[in-house]
Order: C-alpha cells, then sequence, then structure tokens
C-alpha cells in the first residue's frame, strides 16, 4: 500500500488513526494501490502518525518534505504553462525600461500579467495530485 498526502492544514483536529484530539495541524493521507488508484478518501491524520505512515522519524521532517515537494510541483508545473513564457517577456521589457513597480502597475501590460498569473496559479494547483509517502 502507499500512501499520498495531499494537504496540510489545521481544518480539522483529530487524528483518523490513533484518535488524538485538539491537532494544531493534520496531513490529508489518501491509500492508494499499487496501480495508483485511490482506495480511499483524504482522511485527516496528524503528523506524527503521517510520519509513522512515511517511515520519518519527525513529523516536522514529513510536513517540511510536503511543503517543499508541493511546492516544487507546482512551480515546475507553472515553468511548463505557456503563458509564462509571455509574462516573462513583459517582465523582460519592464526590466530594460527600468520600470519601478508603480509605473508598471500603469501599464496595460499589468492587466494581462495579472489575468495570465491567475490561469498559471489554477493550472499548476490541478496538476497537484499529492505527495507520496510510501
Amino acid at each position: 500500500m502507499a500512501y499520498r498526502i495531499m494537504a496540510v492544514n489545521d481544518e480539522e483536529d483529530t487524528c483518523s488513526i490513533c484518535g488524538r484530539t485538539n491537532l494544531k495541524r493534520v496531513a490529508w493521507v489518501v491509500e492508494f494501490d499499487a496501480d495508483g488508484n485511490a482506495l480511499s478518501d483524504a482522511s485527516p491524520v496528524g503528523t506524527t502518525c503521517a510520519a509513522k505512515l512515511a517511515r520519518i522519524r519527525t513529523a516536522t521532517k514529513t510536513v517540511r518534505d510536503f511543503d517543499y515537494m508541493k511546492r516544487n510541483i507546482i512551480d515546475a508545473a507553472r515553468a511548463r504553462h505557456p503563458l509564462n513564457k509571455r509574462n516573462n517577456e513583459i517582465i523582460k521589457e519592464w526590466d530594460r525600461q527600468g520600470l519601478l513597480f508603480l509605473a508598471r502597475k500603469a501599464t496595460p501590460e499589468m492587466a494581462e500579467l495579472t489575468a495570465n498569473e491567475a490561469i498559471i496559479r489554477e493550472a499548476a494547483s490541478k496538476e497537484f495530485q499529492g505527495v507520496e509517502l510510501a
């Protein structure tokens, strides 16, 4: 069996494995079979129990690793998005012109950049499918 962390947050305060309550944060874990099919819905698991599932010694490392891997996956998805190239062109042109933030904000390209950024952010977050534990 493999487990995947889908999120780490404070939306629940009870671990579904050990029953501990009043937790500051939980990892939302999904169990997968060998073919990558989800066997369960995401359930809240305390970070200590998530660390045990991942065979990691500390809960802090589990959460830190999750945050790091999630950021890397989303950053890679953002970099691959076709609109990212256009945003980089806009920023390079602003840099070439020596425009600072307030001057950039007044340009018509700022609206395009902002709209593109929202599209890129949404597409990248949809691409994130969790982080494998074990």
